[in-house]
């Protein structure tokens, strides 16, 4: 992201049709009338404004996340057979 906001179209997409200042005690306003005719000059611009208006916000330096952790492994063996009852051959 850039620390620079740029107000910029192609003039045969609109044009500038006014501008003025007003100066305050710490700063100056700029108003600037724009009259746009290409829809993407006008969604680019809007864009550009919108970032402008709510830059990102920085994110604090966190300590990475606690790796999960691994699975203890179980050997893979046969399933143990079926305990069943053995009466014999006297059926």
């Amino acid at each position: 992201m850039s620390d620079y906001c740029h107000i910029l179209f192609e003039r045969k997409a609109g044009k500038v049709k006014s501008f003025s200042t007003a100066s305050g005690p710490k700063s100056t306003r700029l108003t600037i009338v724009l009259e746009i005719t290409d829809s993407y000059a006008l969604s680019h611009l809007l864009r550009e404004l919108h970032e402008a208006q709510h830059p990102p916000k920085e994110e604090p330096a966190t300590a990475p996340a606690a790796k999960p952790k691994a699975k203890t492994r179980r050997p893979a063996l046969p399933a143990p057979p079926l305990q069943l009852p053995y009466f014999g051959d006297d059926a």
